[in-house]
C-alpha cells in the first residue's frame, strides 16, 4: 500500500480482539505506528498528550464500544466536547450489533461502524473508501 497513515490508535479492552486487530493492521501495512490502549480514559489522555506536545497524533482511531473505566460512547462524548474542531477519523470497531448502539452513535461524527473481527479486507475497504489509499 502506498501512503501509510502516520499513527493509528486501537482502543479496546479485549486482549484476544486486540491481538487479531493488531495482526490485521500490521498485515495490511496501513500505518507507521500502532498504539494500543485498553479504555477510553487512557485514549483521551494519550490524545491530550499528543495534541499538547505537538507530536504526531493518531490519524485513525479504532474504538470499541463496551469497555470498563470509560466506554466508547463516553470517550466519543468527552473527545468531541474537548476537541470540537478536531476531525480525527474514528472507526467504531465492536462486536455489538445493538440497534440502539448504532442509533446512539449517529450523533457523533464517526467515519464507519465495523463489526469485529477486524480483517485485512475490512481495512482495505476502509482505506479505499475514506483515505483514498
Amino acid at each position: 500500500m502506498n501512503g501509510k497513515i502516520n499513527c493509528t490508535l486501537l482502543v479496546d479492552d479485549d486482549i484476544v480482539s486486540n491481538f487479531i486487530s493488531e495482526k490485521a493492521i500490521e498485515f495490511s501495512n496501513i500505518t507507521h505506528e500502532l498504539k494500543v490502549v485498553r479504555n477510553g480514559q487512557v485514549a483521551l489522555k494519550y490524545l491530550e498528550n499528543c495534541l499538547s506536545a505537538n507530536i504526531p497524533c493518531p490519524e485513525l482511531i479504532f474504538l470499541d464500544v463496551n469497555m470498563p473505566v470509560m466506554d466508547g460512547f463516553d470517550f466519543l462524548y468527552s473527545y468531541r466536547e474537548k476537541y470540537k474542531n478536531d476531525k480525527r477519523a474514528v472507526v467504531v470497531l465492536t462486536s455489538s450489533d445493538n440497534v440502539e448502539d448504532i442509533e446512539y452513535l449517529s450523533q457523533f461524527e464517526i467515519m464507519a461502524y465495523i463489526n469485529k473481527p477486524l480483517t485485512d479486507e475490512k481495512i482495505s475497504d476502509l482505506m479505499i473508501k475514506y483515505f483514498d489509499k
